[in-house]
């Protein structure tokens, strides 16, 4: 081999290297179909519920199933908190049922966690409810987990005046969207 040669094989194996891993991580996964996609991974309470081989993604199966659970909680929640009989769930409605849910599951946390009985947790008995049941999906913890994995660039564990503008910038336009989605106010 001339050197011309071995410059051609050295530039293409490098190219090769470079490009073929990103090729590989385009394609879809096993179980990723053509449905509608999600940015990320499955968010860790669907992994825990749902992971049944713990490989850290969801399989069609497992999807599948969460899918089936989802669709049963809210037809039962159509049974229950659709007054008016329409097929669907108004802004009134969900609200009822948000509300309904929320005192489900304070009653639960107490009765599984009023050790002594008197109708409230004391703080020992929180402590130990928090300590069992972890952050609540959706708090303040996890939120600012993801906004530091998205907008924390350059990873240092705060998010600079540049990172921030660009978060709240990212949820003025969610917002604007959401606004746009629901349309004008009904009378």
């Amino acid at each position: 081999m001339n050197k011309t040669q071995i410059r051609k094989t050295l530039i293409l194996s490098v190219l090769a290297g470079i490009f073929l891993p990103a090729a590989a991580l385009a394609q879809p996964g096993e179980g990723q179909g053509n449905g509608p996609k999600r940015k990320g991974p499955p968010p860790k309470r669907m992994l825990e519920k749902y992971d049944t081989n713990d490989d850290g993604v969801l399989s069609a199966d497992e999807r599948e199933t969460a899918r089936t659970e989802r669709e049963a909680r809210r037809a039962e929640a159509l049974k229950k908190f659709d007054a008016d009989g329409d097929g669907k769930l108004s802004k009134e409605e969900r609200k009822a049922a948000g509300k309904a849910r929320r005192k489900e599951k304070r009653a639960e946390v107490l009765n599984t966690y009023d050790a002594d009985g008197d109708g409230k947790l004391s703080k020992d008995e929180k402590s130990k409810a928090r300590e069992e049941l972890g952050p609540r999906p959706g708090g303040r913890k996890e939120m600012r987990e993801r906004l530091m994995e998205k907008f924390d660039t350059d990873r240092d564990g705060t998010l600079s005046k540049t990172e921030r503008d660009a978060a709240r910038e990212q949820r003025q336009k969610l917002k604007a969207e959401r606004k746009q989605k629901k349309g004008p106010p009904q009378e």
